[in-house]
């Protein structure tokens, strides 16, 4: 086509059609929500193509994510959140430019440029070449038709070598071009004499550099490349680092927070896979360049031995949709809240919307009814994809390129989870995917396990198509011959177990433990302030929780909440992959628990009052001697079936069979590159407050069951009306983040009052990152009665959060349990900052009045002993009652930090 073959009235028509149409893509790829009628015909076609392009996974969105329909109002608009994405390839775009260029260059072509792809296009090419109905391809091709209609002297042409699903017919047709685009489907012959032919968009060349140069620069790696991964979900990064290791990959994967010490937790308000992935990277750049500074990263990656010119970082986002929408049924009421109108359903929102349902058994359970209600007969569809961003490391942030990749993949959901296993289920055990081979075919996720994650999950086509795109090499690193390496005598693995652990925290002046924890300054180790797990964890090779030696079982009860500790401790530690068990194996060998086999359910039904009856006096039953960590497990299985633990517990292993546990030990530590420990200093932002009763609220992170944040945003009003000092851990979710936002809402509301109340929240760098901040640190200045700190350690935070006068245990997981036994493993050391203090916890109803309360499997494992001062309610109007009648009696020590004459609140530690 050349602008002399169409009439004045055509060249007009075409003109405002392409300009149209650029204008709408250009505000698409920045995230602008251009407007888009769909009544009128010369644009609904666009919304199709846009619709199509979803369906054959070129979009990771549906097309209403990123466009503004009619009758849409702000609402509706901002629901769709931060849509910005950067054009570059799925795996399919980059298959069929790979192919598109042996094609090329077998037929005599070379002077081209791929849409889509190149980096930089050959203003002087003579074929620009489309592969593929990518948006960036899309984008680019109707600027090369505006630049052909105004310069139609030295056209060029356009060799379409894959129309799939005829989608560029659709393109030409629905902009009244004349006449057709050569079509030449992929794996046929491209000859030279394409050149010549006649049936071609003929497009000019000149002047058309700013037009095509696409927002980032392909950036090549030959010597390999340093990833350094920010994830809010540890099991992504360790996806991710497992199928680097089966792709031989020469790509180290790292821990962003090394670097970068912390980074905000993304808020995730863009409900669509490309924004949540640009705040992630966003966070990460804004510490990189508006806080650290680019030459002190880099000393921190060089003193690691990392090269900053091969060094990347990396977000990720994750979402599941079905083909079916489920989300107004009333067996979703309670995910009311999570559900984003007019896109796919549950889509990137499917952990909120799991949560929110009380774990995947109940999410699960409520979609079967559905189905079965509705008298659906064929299977439910699933979607599941996965998306990558990473930029790499350069000295400005406006040079920086942001690469994005997707991947997917498709299957059905059964309702028989398979493998019928022993633990907790997830997501895989419901999921069989498409496209297996013989033998493996109507297999889940699960079944097929290693098999599925390193070849056919989204997350490995998506980790395949960065390394072809970034030209790493394969590593060249030997295979490890551990039994080999027994003969030869390497140094004895040394172990943290529970023994010289409870050695280490033994209380009294000369203890390693709680004991030095005490001290008015804290205590110190090599001139550094940490904790005590911290220590013992960084000197060992490996954790190992097996069998429990007679010095334990003689006094149990009076080591059983410490062990609990300890479990609790490695179990989070490992979680936030906190530097000191970077690498390291923890294995916590137990035999199998029965419970479940024989009461005749696979999966415990924890709404069945008989049920849970049981499974209290089982807990109360067990012998430590044969089950030394059997009621920690069992307690960590409660929790996660209760949505309240949101991480695998993969490291847990109950028996070791046909090698000795040293060279199973040793294999799983050879596995990871030896990672030093960072020192983290404390940070601190705003004004601490130190002479009003205050009260200290614990709990999850995560949680979004309005059960559990509607019990926390109370104790947070509350506090903020009754004066109260409130301090939380921190975050911007779950029982933290409604807490905050419960004090805030009453400041704010009653701006004369400030003084009167004051919040806190109590960080530290390896939490940071998963739970995000409840408060904004660049708004300290304005706010006076708001504070920030970044502790160094776990126990620095918990040590931090119990100077309040009144601990109040909210809904939590893993981590709230290790605050729980950290509370009563100090009250046991006679330590200062817990003496005479209470801990309330909050045992919620929450699977009704007549089955077990979510804290009742906690306290059936507790000792009369391990309850001194742990008061037990079932509302928080009961826990704040119960504060405040505390307050009024004065239950609180002296505290010599405060003003003379002033109330104090309690011991302040110098850590």
């Amino acid at each position: 086509m050349s602008g002399d073959q169409l009439t004045q009235v055509e060249k007009e028509t075409l003109k405002h059609r392409l300009d149209w149409t650029e204008r709408v893509l250009d505000g698409m790829l920045k995230g602008e929500k251009p407007a888009i009628n769909t009544a009128a015909v010369d644009e609904k076609w666009l919304y199709d193509q846009l619709t199509r392009m979803y369906a054959g996974h070129y979009l990771s969105s549906p097309a209403n994510s990123y466009v503004t329909l009619p009758g849409e109002g702000e609402k509706e608009i901002a629901a769709k959140g931060d849509t910005r994405f950067h054009p570059l390839p799925s795996r399919f775009i980059l298959s069929e430019s790979r192919k598109a260029r042996q094609e090329l260059e077998s037929a005599n072509i070379h002077n081209y440029h791929i849409l889509g792809t190149d980096d930089q296009p050959a203003v002087d090419a003579d074929h620009y070449v489309c592969t593929s109905a990518a948006i960036g391809a899309l984008h680019q091709a109707v600027a090369l038709m505006q630049q052909n209609l105004a310069l139609p002297e030295g056209q060029k042409k356009l060799l379409v070598l894959q129309n799939r699903n005829g989608f560029w017919d659709e393109i030409v047709n629905g902009l009244g071009l004349k006449q057709d685009i050569v079509r030449q489907a992929l794996g046929m012959a491209v000859t030279a004499d394409t050149e010549s032919t006649k049936n071609a968009i003929l497009f000019s060349g000149k002047d058309i550099q700013k037009k095509l140069a696409p927002s980032t620069k392909s950036q090549m790696f030959p010597n390999g490349m340093e990833m350094q991964f920010g994830s809010t979900q540890p099991k992504k990064a360790d996806e991710t680092g497992q199928i680097i290791l089966h792709e031989n990959m020469k790509a180290g994967l790292r821990d962003a927070v090394v670097p970068l010490h912390w980074f905000l937790s993304a808020d995730e308000i863009s409900k669509t896979y490309e924004g949540n992935g640009f705040e992630k990277i966003e966070s990460m750049m804004t510490r990189i360049y508006d806080q650290i500074g680019y030459d002190e990263v880099c000393k921190r990656l060089c003193d690691r031995g990392y090269d900053p010119e091969r060094t990347v970082f990396v977000a990720n986002d994750t979402g599941w949709a079905l083909n079916v929408d489920f989300s107004q049924e009333p067996e979703f009421a309670a995910a009311k809240a999570e559900i984003v109108p007019g896109k796919q359903w549950p889509d990137v929102e499917l952990g909120p919307i799991v949560d929110a349902m009380g774990g995947i058994t109940r999410f699960m359970g409520a979609l079967q009814k559905c189905y079965e209600r509705k008298g659906l007969s064929e299977p439910l569809h699933y979607r599941d994809t996965q998306l990558y961003m990473l930029f790499k490391l350069v000295p400005e942030r406006k040079d920086v390129h942001v690469h994005s990749y997707f991947g997917t993949s498709t299957g059905f959901v059964t309702f028989d989870p398979r493998p019928n296993m022993k633990g907790s289920l997830y997501t895989e055990h419901f999921c069989v995917p498409d496209g297996q081979p013989e033998g493996a075919k109507g297999k889940t996720q699960a079944e097929l396990g290693g098999r599925y994650l390193l070849t056919d999950s989204p997350q490995a086509r998506t980790v395949r198509a960065i390394s072809h795109d970034f030209n790493l090499p394969k590593s060249l690193k030997p295979l490890f011959d551990h039994h080999a390496k027994d003969r030869n005598h390497r140094h004895k693995l040394r172990l943290l177990t529970q023994d010289n652990w409870l050695e280490g925290i033994k209380s009294g002046s000369g203890g390693a433990g709680f004991a030095r924890v005490a001290g008015e300054e804290g205590w110190k180790l090599s001139g550094k302030k940490y904790d005590a797990f911290e220590e013992y964890a960084e000197a060992a090779d490996a954790i190992y929780l097996g069998a429990h030696s007679s010095a334990i079982l003689d006094d149990y009860e009076t080591h059983n909440a410490r062990l609990s500790l300890l479990f609790c401790k490695a179990g989070t530690h490992k979680q936030i992959l906190h530097d000191v068990m970077y690498g390291k194996t923890l294995m916590i060998a137990n035999p199998d628990l029965r419970f479940f086999s024989e009461n005749g359910a696979t999966h415990q039904n924890w709404s069945d009052p008989a049920m849970g009856e049981r499974f209290l006096d089982y807990l109360r039953s067990l012998d430590p001697a044969e089950h030394p960590w059997g009621r920690q497990l069992l307690l960590y299985r409660y929790f996660h079936e209760n949505s309240l633990i949101k991480q695998q517990p993969k490291y847990i292993w109950t028996q070791v069979e046909g090698q000795p546990l040293s060279v199973v030990l040793r294999e799983a530590c050879d596995k990871h590159a030896s990672h030093a420990v960072t020192r983290y200093t404390k940070e601190e932002y705003g004004d601490d407050r130190h002479d009003l009763f205050a009260v200290t609220v614990l709990g999850s992170a995560s949680t979004r069951s309005p059960l559990y944040t509607d019990s926390a945003y109370y104790l947070g009003y509350e506090c903020a009306r009754e004066g109260i000092h409130g301090r939380s851990g921190g975050g911007r979710y779950g029982i933290m983040g409604a807490f905050s936002r419960g004090m805030t809402d009453y400041q704010d509301a009653h701006p004369q009052q400030a003084d009167r109340s004051h919040l806190s929240a109590i960080q530290m760098p390896r939490t940071v990152q998963f739970e995000g901040l409840a408060l904004d640190i660049g708004a300290m200045d304005k706010q006076k009665n708001r504070y920030v700190a970044i502790e160094p350690g776990m126990d620095p935070r918990m040590i931090s959060l119990f100077r309040s006068d009144v601990m109040i245990a909210d809904a939590g997981g893993l981590g709230t349990l290790e605050e729980i036994f950290y509370f009563i493993s100090l009250k046991q050391a006679g330590h200062p900052v817990v003496k005479d203090k209470p801990l309330i916890i909050i045992n919620h109803a929450h699977l009704g009045s007549e089955a077990i309360h979510l804290y009742d499997p906690l306290l059936a494992t507790l000792s009369a002993k391990d309850r001194q001062d742990v008061h037990v309610v079932t509302t928080p109007q009961e826990a704040m009652d119960l504060a405040l009648t505390f307050r009024k009696q004065g239950y609180k020590p002296r505290n010599p930090a405060a003003a003379p004459g002033g109330a104090g609140e309690g011991l302040r530690l110098a850590l």
